[in-house]
């Protein structure tokens, strides 16, 4: 019964998410499901590229964007 249940969910939500036409929805959509898809390499390449940004910034190669300006690109 429960995995009836469940697979009735999955249809479902993969109905609704076939009949969206807001492309910000199926934006938003993606991204709370791409973070499960992610490797630990694709993890630690982002992570490993984010520390060269700092340490380009200490340097005074780059200048980082603060949280305000992140936050207005919103």
């Amino acid at each position: 019964m429960r995995t009836m249940s469940l697979a009735r969910m999955k249809n479902d939500l993969i109905q609704r998410i076939l009949d969206e036409d807001n492309a910000t929805v199926l934006k938003e959509v993606k991204e709370v499901l791409e973070p499960a898809t992610r490797t630990k390499e694709e993890l630690l390449a982002d992570f490993d590229e984010a520390c060269k940004e700092v340490k380009m910034s200490i340097e005074g190669k780059i200048k980082l964007k603060t949280l305000e300006e992140a936050l207005n690109e919103l």
